[in-house]
């Protein structure tokens, strides 16, 4: 069991074509009102939510003021925001600092797949940005395959420095989510 299933909202885009994008997503068109009703039905699907994760369309993410409107409401629940990265002119951490709530930037995610080889190489490449970044943020799916691949690489990463720490901790030290 890895870290008591700490749980981060996937924030997605309505029609986004991520695996994770089970269901109905934000839309760049939508309006406060449609932006705090969503994340207000997300965020009572899970038992405790820490934080989220910007996984949201391009479009979105660079909206300032529907960023503010998500932000605003992550930051009323006491949340942590994690920008997804890869995401041309994504405004998450800038905004979120513009309003003091708490930001990390993810360098990596453990893919929801089946192929081990996969997880195994993504898994390899955590030291390689550990030595570039120094602090790296890696998102692992709630996937039993993940699971099983983060336990049995715990002896490599640690023999390589890399010290797995739950997004509780993380975000206690910066002034975030302490549940």
């Amino acid at each position: 069991e890895l870290y008591n299933h700490e749980v981060v909202l996937d924030l997605v885009g309505r029609g986004s074509r991520r695996p994770s994008s089970d269901g109905p997503g934000l839309a760049q068109a939508d309006d406060r009102a449609a932006v705090d009703a969503w994340l207000d039905e997300a965020l009572a699907l899970g038992p405790v939510m820490l934080g989220a994760i910007n996984r949201l369309d391009p479009d979105f993410s660079a909206d300032r003021a529907r960023m503010l409107w998500l932000l605003q409401h992550l930051k009323e629940k006491h949340l942590v925001v994690i920008e997804g990265g890869g995401v041309p002119g994504d405004v998450t951490c800038e905004v979120a600092a513009a309003i003091g709530l708490p930001c990390l930037r993810a360098a990596s995610t453990l893919e929801n797949t089946d192929d081990p080889q996969r997880l195994r190489n993504q898994l390899d490449d955590i030291p390689k940005l550990a030595q570039v970044q120094g602090d790296v943020i890696v998102v692992a799916h709630a996937h039993p395959l993940v699971a099983a691949a983060i336990t049995t690489a715990r002896t490599t990463l640690a023999a390589a420095d890399v010290q797995l720490v739950p997004l509780s901790v993380v975000a206690a030290d910066i002034g975030g989510a302490s549940r």
